[in-house]
């Protein structure tokens, strides 16, 4: 097993009141959720699952709300924010945390994408997601603009750096 370093901030926790900005990858970098169809974004039938299943988070986790989010085709942007914090509870199996925060949450979009993913005839076991993510602590009121900016915008960039438009 591989000795992987915790890109988190150290003793922060992060199941408290706050805004989070989040990036997914796909597995591999492979464009599984859609393609980019000029300044715009085609979803795949996956991608359009991923859309759908992130927007049903409060749902599954009180105290959440959603900010803007954006689909592209190797992975996932979205800005959330935790305005609640959920109640600590018992831990699962092997010590795993129930509580009400941004890596427990991420785990379970995750996990039910796979699994509604897979539900479907004929759908490949492929693995959907890299194992990490990236999350970033939204400090202040102009990093939170700056982050709906670099969500808002990803469309485009991911259009300016495909070699292909070159």
């Amino acid at each position: 097993m591989h000795n992987r370093r915790s890109i988190r901030l150290r003793g922060f926790d992060y199941g408290q009141r706050g805004a989070y900005y989040v990036s997914i990858g796909t597995a591999a970098a492979r464009p599984l959720f859609g393609s980019t169809v000029g300044n715009r974004i085609r979803l795949s039938e996956l991608g359009q699952l991923v859309d759908r299943l992130w927007q049903t988070l409060p749902e599954h986790y009180p105290g959440l709300r959603l900010d803007l989010h954006q689909v592209m085709p190797t992975h996932f942007h979205g800005i959330l924010m935790i305005i609640q914090p959920g109640q600590s509870r018992q831990c699962e199996a092997f010590g795993a945390p129930t509580r009400q925060t941004l890596p427990t949450m991420i785990r379970g979009f995750k996990a039910a994408c796979t699994r509604e993913w897979r539900r479907g005839p004929g759908r490949p076991d492929d693995v959907i997601w890299q194992g990490r993510f990236l999350e970033r602590v939204i400090r202040s009121r102009r990093e939170l603009s700056s982050m709906r900016a670099l969500v808002g915008d990803n469309v485009l960039w991911h259009r300016l750096c495909d070699r292909d438009t070159w």
